[in-house]
């Protein structure tokens, strides 16, 4: 019987030999080798987390990372599901717009999210034979879109034109002046007054 060593362990495998001789010296010596390979069980070394959240709905990207030792380890990305009280595995989901990619890797990545993304995370990590890890759990949170402005108070004037907009308090209103897909925040504004001819944009 052969009791393996901590440098055994930690080299991940070991090589044994066994050798049957006759004592009286009659016939050779009779060798046989085996290699044994030792699995090491999963160990995850860091706490899991969201490199951003919240994250916008249908907007932007955010990951998180799992760090783990041991041999032949396989991944499996869970998100909690409160209707049935039990966690869902995480599927790839390579459309167009919404993506979800490493759901079985150590980087679970998601583009683009809806509202149904957001929840509680937690990664598996497997050996076979050796049993698993269960990582900490990490909330991703969305935040909605924003609806759309409602622009009124456009025509024909004398002098001047106020021109106001209104989203039912869904995200916050910039005037964007004549400038179409306009991104500035300079101007925090649900009403302007327009004193110029010409076509003009409020974003949230």
């Amino acid at each position: 019987m052969h009791t393996l060593s901590p440098a055994d362990i930690l080299a991940g495998t070991v090589t044994l030999t066994l050798t049957s001789d006759d004592p009286a010296g009659v016939c050779n010596a009779v060798s046989d080798a085996m290699l044994i390979t030792i699995a090491q069980p999963p160990v995850i070394s860091n706490s899991v987390a969201w490199s951003v959240s919240p994250v916008c709905e249908g907007s932007g990207t955010t990951s998180i990372q799992v760090t783990a030792t041991g041999s032949t380890l396989s991944y499996q990305w869970q998100k909690y599901n409160s209707n049935t009280l039990s966690w869902d595995n995480v599927v790839n989901d390579p459309a167009p717009g919404r993506e979800v990619t490493g759901a079985t890797g150590q980087l679970l990545t998601i583009s683009n999210p809806d509202a149904n993304d957001a929840g509680f995370y937690q990664v598996v990590v497997s050996n076979p034979g050796c049993g698993t890890a269960t990582s900490n759990g990490s909330i991703l949170s969305i935040n909605p879109a924003p609806a759309a402005p409602i622009v009124s108070g456009g025509g024909t004037f004398c002098g001047s034109a106020n021109i106001t907009a209104s989203n039912s308090g869904d995200g916050t209103i910039y005037f964007q002046g004549t400038i179409s897909g306009g991104t500035s925040f300079s101007s925090q504004s649900s009403s302007e007054v327009i004193t110029i001819s010409d076509t003009y944009y409020f974003r949230t």
